[in-house]
């Protein structure tokens, strides 16, 4: 009998999260209900958190991105990364154990903007600093 591979099925949806189900049946040679209720089961697990849409930021205005890493006060990290969660200009935010405690990938009108939130960032109770690496392009 065939099976629905939940890595395989989770890699296919996040390349198209508008694949159907009759597309994936299909793929995995399965019934229609057998991926409704695969997909039902991965969503109430909080396997599958949430369907998102990939754009390009550039034809909605953003025309600079960049990668920031974020330093705070060690007692204010999560103080300063619930501020940032707020920014309509940080698309993602992680807690890492790098060089930074704080890494954001960010989109901007233009390199002013980016200085400007660089420069409102710094100011920001907490931090210590920023550090900016501009992203050229995206390659995947």
């Amino acid at each position: 009998m065939a099976r629905i591979d939940n890595l395989e099925l989770v890699k296919l949806l996040f390349n198209n999260a508008r694949m159907s189900y009759v597309d994936l049946a299909r793929h995995f040679n399965v019934s229609e209900t057998a991926v409704r209720k695969k997909i039902k089961a991965l969503e109430q697990n909080k396997t599958i958190l949430r369907y998102m849409a990939e754009y390009d930021p550039r034809k909605l205005g953003f025309m600079s991105s960049a990668i920031l890493g974020i330093d705070t006060e060690p007692n204010q990290y999560v103080r300063v990364g619930a501020r940032l969660r707020e920014k309509d200009e940080i698309l993602h935010l992680f807690l890492t154990s790098g060089s930074n405690m704080l890494m954001s990938l960010c989109f901007f009108r233009d390199l002013g903007h980016l200085n400007d939130f660089v420069e409102e960032l710094e100011a920001m109770p907490g931090v210590t600093g920023v550090c900016v690496t501009h992203v050229a392009d995206k390659l995947k």
